[in-house]
C-alpha cells in the first residue's frame, strides 16, 4: 500500500472512517498475501 495514497476528496467521510476504510483495504491485501503465500508453500510440499 503506497503509504501517500489519499482517498478521493469526499466530504461526507471523517477521518475516523478514513482511516477505517484504509484499514480494512490494507487487511484485505495483507489477507490476500498471506493466502498467496500459503499456496505457495502447499504446492512446494505437495
Amino acid at each position: 500500500m503506497d503509504p501517500n495514497y489519499t482517498l478521493p476528496q469526499n466530504n461526507t467521510l471523517t477521518s475516523n472512517e478514513k482511516a477505517e476504510v484504509l484499514n480494512a483495504v490494507n487487511t484485505g491485501l495483507i489477507a490476500d498475501n498471506e493466502t498467496k503465500l500459503t499456496s505457495e508453500k502447499s504446492e512446494k510440499i505437495f
